[in-house]
């Protein structure tokens, strides 16, 4: 059995009802993918201290990850978007739950996942979850911050990252939004690598 680590995300200011938070915490309770064990763990919206938080729910694991997969809500998107990578530079204006922005934030290089993004996005469209976008932009906010520490920590763990971004609830339905992001689990932990 695998450990799939899956986070999400409250409310912030512009969204009053986050669904990625939702989803992972449903992908948890349902356990839909075959052989796996799911942790779902809520993320503060905050640049400060969501790095901390994640390093928390990760020394609460039995057993390292297999699959860190992060959520959030493309807050004005129609679909999903898988991301590729993560900056270390970060959105100067927009404020986050504790009225900070990504000003002066300079965590370092990029850094990309080492999954098959693409043949992800294929395998979620095939499913008829709707519109599946590559992205090679995640925003410059907190998903993107969230993004670039779970890349960090899931190379020094031996395992592989991923951020979705999902579309909010008056776009889809939170069951459609579930149904989708468990194909996408269940294709992660069957071992889809770049090639």
């Amino acid at each position: 059995m695998g450990t799939l680590f899956v986070t999400g995300f409250g409310p912030f200011p512009g969204v009053r009802r986050n669904p990625s938070r939702e989803i992972a915490f449903a992908l948890a309770e349902r356990r839909g993918v075959p052989g796996t064990r799911i942790v779902a763990a809520e993320l503060p919206v905050t640049f400060g201290t969501v790095a901390a938080s994640i390093d928390a729910a990760l020394g609460d694991l039995e057993e390292p990850p297999r699959i860190l997969l992060g959520l959030g809500v493309w807050s004005r998107g129609d679909g999903f978007r898988l991301e590729r990578r993560a900056r270390g530079k970060f959105d100067p204006a927009r404020p986050d739950n504790e009225g900070a922005t990504g000003a002066g934030l300079d965590l370092g290089p990029e850094r990309a996942t080492a999954l098959d993004v693409a043949e992800l996005a294929t395998r979620m469209t095939e499913a008829g979850v709707g519109p599946v976008r590559v992205s090679d932009d995640a925003g410059g906010y907190v998903c993107e911050r969230t993004y670039l520490h779970l890349l960090t920590r899931a190379e020094e763990l031996g395992a592989d990252a991923l951020f979705l971004h999902v579309p909010p609830l008056e776009v889809l339905d939170l069951e459609l939004q579930i149904q989708a992001v468990t194909v996408l689990a269940r294709a992660l932990m069957g071992g889809l690598r770049a090639g």
